[in-house]
């Protein structure tokens, strides 16, 4: 991914920027009671009660290596941003990948084989490194990536 990302600085002059990042999510308290519910979380968080094993080792917890994370896929310039997919990839394949609604309707023919048929319809799921590369240029060459791209390219 960070190869593609470096591949579509260098086509377009350094006009366009992509990233490839571990989506972090944070919760705003917003509203009247917003303050006051952030202090309440707080002030409970603070009186629980943990139980903490003596025998462990004073060492980071690696089960999160096989949990999946997510990660998002944006295309930027100074102005604007778009992020046409995002990724939840675990420790092996198969990796789910859900896609821009209308990338997925305008290459539903090239996605076919990977579209995996949830509800949301935009879930594409991956099984491998090849069909990785597939997939990924399948929705590069839309028509609506190809559009975005052109158009951040000339509004820099």
């Amino acid at each position: 991914m960070r190869e593609i990302c470096k591949e579509l600085e260098q086509a377009t002059g350094g006009k366009v920027l992509a990233r490839f990042e571990e989506v972090k999510l944070k919760t705003i308290y917003t509203g009247p009671l917003g303050n006051i519910e952030m202090a309440a979380k707080l002030a409970l968080a603070r009186g629980t009660q943990e139980t903490i094993d003596e025998n462990a080792l004073d060492r980071e917890d690696a089960s999160r290596f096989y949990d999946s994370q997510r990660y998002a896929f944006d295309i930027f310039n100074d102005n604007y941003r778009y992020r046409p997919f995002e990724v939840s990839v675990g420790a092996l394949y198969p990796i789910k990948m859900f896609v821009d609604r209308t990338i997925v309707r305008e290459s539903q023919k090239e996605l076919s084989s990977w579209l995996s048929g949830e509800a949301d319809g935009n879930v594409v799921s991956i099984d491998g490194d090849d069909d990785l590369r597939e997939c990924l240029k399948a929705i590069i060459n839309s028509r609506k990536m190809v559009v975005i791209l052109q158009r951040l390219v000339t509004e820099t």
